[in-house]
């Protein structure tokens, strides 16, 4: 009940003020904690650096070997068609990026936004 009658004999200069402070006082709440965070991570790492063992593990595997090239004189028209077929097959009609949104927008697929569609289109019915 105090804070509410302090509150209202207040003018709007000092309730910006008590804003700013408060907002001030919670963002450098903020900031010195993630520092204080980021100090103490700084000083777990030199005390236990990690191992050279887990530094491979957590490496990407390596890709396996590229197949040799293979001139294309050696390859006839059928071998040309089966890898023609395979790669059609494989981006499925077009490749993903033509694939992905058989809509168009892809945005049909949801009805909420055919619902906002719709009713942008009847501006004059009543909600």
């Amino acid at each position: 009940m105090f804070l509410l009658e302090t509150w209202d004999k207040m003018d709007m200069a000092a309730k910006l003020g008590w804003a700013g402070e408060i907002t001030a006082v919670g963002l450098g709440t903020v900031i010195i904690m993630l520092l204080v965070l980021m100090v103490f991570l700084m000083i777990i790492t030199a005390l236990f650096p990690p191992s050279a063992d887990e530094d491979e593990a957590e490496d990407e595997p390596e890709a396996p070997a590229a197949a040799a090239p293979v001139a294309t004189d050696e390859l006839t028209d059928d071998d040309l068609a089966a890898i023609a077929a395979a790669v059609h097959f494989a981006l499925g009609h077009g490749g993903p990026a033509l694939t992905a949104n058989k809509s168009g927008s892809g945005l049909a697929d949801s009805r909420w936004v055919s619902i906002g569609r719709s009713t942008m289109n009847h501006t004059w019915q009543r909600s």
